[in-house]
């Protein structure tokens, strides 16, 4: 054989370690533009866990652990295809990470048949259905969490971009689609006019925002949109803008736009309101210029 599995499989999974570490220190921007938040789990990135689980995937192929290899590498592949089912986008450096894993596990099998004796005895069933259930809540902890931050749901239609956005708040369906219901960090319930200038909605959780914030920033005072926080607390919406250099007045919606991706961008066209989310400095831009 001109290879060895294990050292062909202790270097891919060290590859997808450093992948995963990159995008979770923000050496290299994820494959998208805008994101539901930073995605956490027990209070770390998702990122964070793609990495340690690849470092145990690296030094379970060290160990030659042919028996429990693809007992792990399974039920990573099952966290991963539920984290593409409860996101609307697929980052591209994702896929490729799911099809490493797929690659190592197809490895593992083909080297080492005698490691499906493991699952198919009794105790490797329970092992394997338990993995399973584990890696379905999982699933479900990390799609809360993606709308407790952003009130996305995998169940939401997904609007058009520059479609218009109808608010299913009642109260606000009331108003002019030119006002966009807020409060102030005070709590107290206000309207800003749409048809005055856009609004662009952030989060503090999210690392794009910064980026955009930043872009806002090099703009003039009359060029710049409002700025609306869609959750986090006064103190993490304020240390954002700090980042990026502001400390305009903001405000935190108030009204259901059905959100999927933040940074967001909702402004009047012709007498109707338009949303366009998951956009980056360069769409910004293109929209500000063309209604401002």
């Amino acid at each position: 054989m001109l290879y060895r599995p294990h050292q062909v499989g202790l270097s891919v999974a060290l590859i997808s370690g450093l992948i995963s570490y990159a995008l979770w220190r923000d050496f290299i921007p994820c494959g998208i533009y805008g994101c539901p938040a930073d995605v956490t789990l027990l209070g770390f990135s998702i990122a964070a866990w793609g990495a340690l689980f690849y470092l145990t995937v690296a030094l379970l192929f060290w160990c030659e652990a042919y028996r429990v290899l693809p007992v792990v590498l399974g039920t990573g592949i099952l966290v991963h295809a539920g984290l593409f089912l409860t996101n609307p986008q697929f980052c591209w450096l994702c896929i490729i990470l799911f099809c490493l894993s797929l690659g190592m596990l197809g490895l593992v099998l083909s080297a080492q048949p005698p490691a499906l004796a493991f699952i198919a005895n009794k105790p490797g069933n329970v092992v394997v259905v338990l993995l399973i259930i584990a890696a379905a809540g999982l699933g479900i902890g990390v799609s809360y969490d993606i709308h407790a931050k952003t009130g996305w749901t995998p169940f939401n239609a997904v609007p058009a971009k520059n479609a218009v956005a109808e608010a299913s708040n009642p109260a606000a369906g009331r108003l002019p689609p030119s006002l966009l219901a807020v409060t102030t960090p005070d709590g107290i319930a206000k309207k800003v006019n749409l048809a005055v200038k856009p609004a662009l909605v952030i989060s503090p959780h999210c690392k794009h925002c910064g980026e955009v914030l930043q872009t806002v920033a090099d703009l003039p005072q009359d060029r710049r949109p409002y700025i609306i926080a869609l959750n986090g607390s006064e103190a993490e919406v304020k240390n954002k803008l700090a980042d990026a250099g502001l400390s305009p007045a903001f405000y935190f919606l108030d009204e259901d736009l059905s959100l999927q991706w933040v940074p967001s961008l909702v402004w009047m066209e012709q007498e109707k309101r338009c949303l366009e989310d998951g956009i980056g400095p360069d769409d910004l831009l293109k929209i500000l210029k063309k209604v401002m």
